[in-house]
């Protein structure tokens, strides 16, 4: 199966990396320069703990060509996969959540009998798992050592989840008269169902500096947008951009642009909605 939605961490940034111990993982954001500095602690899934590697972006360079796709198998829809710190591919393969490398012939089961059917996988920053099970219709959390299984949340059609810093995970409800809710993974009576009556939303992504919520309005074109105010509550959807065709799921990149699947094709927005441009079509090898 080809999947067309990019595994970005930063398309059109260039990096520069030095290497700082740390013991979180986190975006830091210069308010006064389009630059973002991403601090990750690199592990590996036998447990060890890495070193950190502090990466800078330049958001100021021109963004480069649009790309060929490539062909990854086994993944089961543009939402159901992930990257670790250490590169490896999360997705559900044959029910089983496992790990593989995207450059190199290795995997590892991480649980067993996770999700027949999934619509979102998203590593949480200590490592931990959260799956949209859509033949259950729960959303669950998956210990990244012993792959212990929690059901944290039921919805009729759960289709798009990301997660933020503070281990909130975010979830769309893909149905006539859907919704977007936000439940803490360690707490879930922290849980708040942010919009209702949405048509088909399809995709969730939280913005790096974690001030805004972009939603994929799947069947009516449209990608929306929430902002967060300055007492961290969460404001009403907006249309941020009309589409040509039906989006099927949303990303960002460390610089705040926006990408989307449009079925055959990838295509980006930055932030401030002043360029835009395709990534990746079905022509890619």
């Amino acid at each position: 199966m080809r999947i067309l939605m990019p595994m970005i961490l930063a398309v059109g940034c260039a990096p520069v990396e030095a290497e700082k111990p740390v013991d979180t993982v986190d975006t830091i954001t210069d308010s006064d320069s389009d630059t973002d500095v991403i601090v990750t602690t690199d592990t590996s899934h036998t447990g060890d703990t890495g070193t950190a590697t502090l990466t800078t972006y330049d958001c100021t360079i021109p963004w480069p060509a649009s790309q060929g796709a490539h062909t990854v198998s086994a993944i089961a829809s543009s939402e159901d996969f992930d990257i670790t710190d250490d590169g490896y591919l999360v997705h559900i393969e044959g029910g089983n959540l496992v790990a593989r490398s995207y450059l190199a012939d290795d995997s590892f089961l991480i649980a067993a009998n996770v999700a027949s059917n999934a619509a979102g996988t998203r590593v949480l920053k200590n490592g931990d798992i959260a799956v949209a099970n859509v033949s259950t219709g729960s959303l669950v959390l998956v210990d990244r050592l012993t792959g212990a299984k929690t059901n944290l949340l039921s919805r009729n059609w759960p289709n798009g989840i990301d997660v933020d810093k503070d281990d909130n995970i975010y979830i769309t409800d893909f149905a006539d008269n859907g919704s977007l809710t936000r439940i803490n993974a360690y707490n879930p009576a922290d849980m708040e169902i942010l919009a209702q009556n949405m048509y088909r939303p399809n995709g969730v992504v939280v913005s790096p500096d974690g001030n805004f919520l972009y939603i994929a309005a799947n069947w009516i074109d449209q990608i929306w947008r929430m902002e967060k105010d300055v007492n961290g509550d969460w404001g009403g959807l907006m249309i941020w951009k009309e589409l040509p065709g039906v989006p099927q799921s949303v990303t960002t990149d460390a610089c705040g642009t926006v990408y989307w699947e449009n079925w055959a094709q990838v295509r980006r927005m930055s932030a401030d909605r002043s360029e835009e441009g395709g990534v990746a079509d079905a022509g890619g090898g």
